[in-house]
């Protein structure tokens, strides 16, 4: 959710940058330089690498990939990152079939994330690409999606925010801001906390 969207729950804060914790919690799963060349491996000698799919083309998305890897890389971790066109990517993604991928997401004035983040949404054209499964955030979309009740709703939504935070099947890097024209002979466009959508 957006910042300033009552959905997004304000206590949620992005979580820190801290290499040295995520160097511990890599070496306390096993991972650790064995032979001085700079690359993390498991205790069979496997270098912790996977394969960083973006839609070529996007220059932020090509920024980004650029960026995790850098910085993944100075933690011992290899990203080999894979621009790949449109098409092909939607292929994969429908079929899950990538190691880590980045996209964007557009928000709006009240999102459901049942389509991206229900379970009953892994299979059958659903947008649950991450194959993330939490019975608890399932019962919260559902409570949200059937609630009239404004101030309620956006009580279940924080849940769900919550509970994302926590499991983390994305992680969520930026809000891009993008400026809007408006011509004159348009009227009535108010400004909301989200900007204008």
């Amino acid at each position: 959710f957006a910042p300033g969207n009552p959905q997004a729950d304000p206590n949620i804060k992005a979580l820190p940058y801290d290499p040295a914790a995520a160097k511990k919690l890599l070496e306390e799963a096993g991972f650790i330089d064995r032979n001085d060349d700079g690359v993390i491996e498991d205790a069979q000698g496997n270098a912790l690498k996977f394969e960083f799919t973006f839609p070529s083309g996007n220059e932020i998305s090509t920024k980004v990939a650029l960026f995790v890897k850098d910085n993944l890389a100075k933690g011992g971790v290899q990203a080999e990152i894979k621009g790949t066109d449109w098409p092909t990517l939607v292929e994969r993604l429908t079929k899950s079939q990538f190691d880590a991928v980045t996209l964007g997401w557009s928000s709006s004035v009240e999102s459901d994330l049942f389509q991206i983040f229900h379970s009953s949404q892994i299979a059958d054209g659903g947008d649950n690409r991450t194959r993330h499964i939490n019975p608890e955030l399932d019962r919260y979309i559902e409570l949200a999606r059937g609630t009239v009740n404004r101030e309620q709703r956006m009580k279940y939504w924080n849940r769900a925010h919550q509970i994302i935070h926590e499991d983390q099947p994305y992680t969520f890097l930026l809000n891009r801001q993008a400026l809007r024209f408006f011509d004159k002979r348009i009227t009535n466009v108010e400004k909301a906390k989200m900007g204008l959508n």
